[in-house]
């Protein structure tokens, strides 16, 4: 088996750049005069070994070492050596036997652990592994069971519960022990046969919660565990069905800046655009690996919006929503009138592929009735809706309500919508003049109607939101024009 433990160094040194420590977390027992292995888990890790982060609180006693060793990157062919040879470190009094049969009755003579090298873990089915949030290189050895090790201890399973209780962070059994120090889950490790797993992970890979894709315009989303891997990563981006070439340049930009989101994690989200019938696959790239494939399908079927085609199976011709934006409807119930309105409002823009929230109570919806946010951009609409002419105190609220989004979203286009089923001749100059001087943008009627042509038609997204700011923002124009220039009052 040295030969797996060639390739695997061999598959480190290809990318060396990515990692700089060794980071041995070590669970042993002492057993008939030696330490024993039940489980070592090495990761290799992106920071030099000073900064490193250290296991708080790691155990050495008589009977138990659960512990942590750092060692620089260029140990790792000494340290696999040695663990393949049987023991590591090589000698004195706290080298730790790895090897299996070393039991007597076993029925054979004892060994070292054998390693093999298991290719690529990847994050893609079925290849992926829950208890690793990256790709990366493996490399794994296993030895004899760790529930005959662990019975054969003074005390057993009891022994070692009673030291996990006692811990500075006290742990209620062994197991939970076990992944604390080990950095990865270990619920039912004496059912397990002992092990040592060696992880060089490649700290890339696409957010898959936050990928967007509408018309031929493609958002994405990249999440690094390390500053490392900045000028590694590479990111194709493949029109599905692909066509005749297969891009071979990353999409990303060259000096793209990274945001740092946490202490470990950083963020790298861009557009793109591309020539996409159904959908695209991503590839990315970190280093000389592919590490993550991607595939992302629009929702739509036959060239429409599979929304639109489900509202439109059940509302022939969208002739309830037609009626309702219009105000046409009339409804048994007082007050029915202006949550069949809202819910049309916020259905329009839903069918339109925006994400829609509609409030009915007063208590959320005071000042504002609906709130859609752009799937892919950064735009967030809050809308207030009314059967009834504008009014001042609506429009007041309303900019209030604007004024305190955006105080807490700074990063986010916050937009202040007023829909009304009144047409545009029966607006007041007045109050449309209020909503300009107060940013907002004024959706009439006629407008909702234009909207909803638009929508039956197939608009997304981003060219509502064209119209939306386009036209809402000029109705007091269309008011002057109407007025032969002369902006006529309806105050009286």
């Amino acid at each position: 088996m040295a030969d797996h433990v060639a390739y695997f160094i061999e598959a480190v040194e290809r990318d060396r750049a990515l990692w700089r420590s060794i980071d041995v977390r070590l669970l042993a027992v002492y057993l008939d005069g030696a330490w024993r292995n039940l489980s070592t888990q090495i990761y290799l890790r992106p920071m030099t070994p000073e900064d490193t982060a250290r296991l708080p609180h790691p155990v050495h006693n008589k009977l138990l070492r659960a512990e942590q060793h750092v060692l620089p990157i260029n140990d790792l062919a000494t340290l696999l050596d040695s663990i393949s040879r049987g023991t590591w470190p090589t000698t004195g009094p706290d080298a730790v036997a790895f090897l299996c049969r070393q039991f007597e009755g076993s029925g054979s003579a004892r060994t070292p652990y054998a390693f093999t090298y298991c290719q690529f873990h990847s994050l893609d089915t079925p290849y992926d592994r829950p208890n690793y949030v990256w790709s990366g290189h493996v490399l794994r050895a296993d030895g004899d069971s760790c529930g005959t090790i662990m019975n054969r201890v003074p005390g057993a399973y009891n022994a070692l519960d009673a030291i996990a209780q006692q811990h500075e962070y006290p742990f209620k059994r062994f197991d939970l022990l076990a992944s604390h120090v080990l950095d990865t889950p270990a619920p039912t490790l004496g059912s397990q046969n002992a092990w040592c797993e060696v992880f060089a992970p490649f700290e890339a890979r696409i957010d898959a919660e936050s990928v967007r894709l509408e018309g031929d315009d493609v958002h994405y989303a990249l999440l690094a565990g390390s500053p490392n891997v900045f000028g590694e990563v590479r990111l194709q981006v493949i029109p599905d069905p692909p066509g005749t070439e297969v891009p071979a340049n990353t999409v990303l930009p060259e000096g793209a800046q990274w945001k740092n989101v946490d202490e470990d994690a950083w963020t790298l989200e861009g557009d793109t655009k591309t020539d996409a019938a159904d959908g695209v696959a991503f590839a990315l790239h970190c280093g000389s690996q592919p590490v993550q494939w991607l595939h992302l399908r629009k929702y739509r079927t036959h060239g429409r919006a599979i929304p639109l085609v489900v509202y439109e199976h059940l509302d022939a011709g969208l002739e309830l929503l037609e009626n309702w934006l219009s105000g046409d409807a009339k409804p048994k119930q007082g007050g029915q009138r202006q949550h069949q309105f809202e819910e049309a409002v916020g259905r329009l823009f839903m069918l339109a592929g925006w994400r829609v929230d509609v409030f009915h109570n007063r208590q959320l919806g005071d000042g504002v009735d609906v709130i859609a946010h752009h799937p892919i951009g950064r735009v967030c609409a809050a809308i207030e809706c009314t059967t009834g002419p504008l009014n001042t105190e609506k429009l007041g609220k309303l900019a209030v309500r604007l004024s305190e989004l955006q105080s807490v979203l700074p990063d986010v286009e916050v937009l202040g919508v007023v829909a009304t089923s009144v047409d545009v001749a029966g607006l007041l100059v007045s109050t449309v003049r209020v909503a300009t001087d107060n940013d907002l943008l004024v959706l009439h009627r006629g407008l909702l109607l234009q909207l909803l042509g638009r929508v039956k038609a197939g608009a997304g997204p981003s060219e509502v939101l064209d119209f939306v700011k386009r036209e809402g923002s000029s109705v007091g124009r269309q008011q002057e024009l109407m007025h032969g220039g002369r902006a006529r009052l309806h105050d009286a």
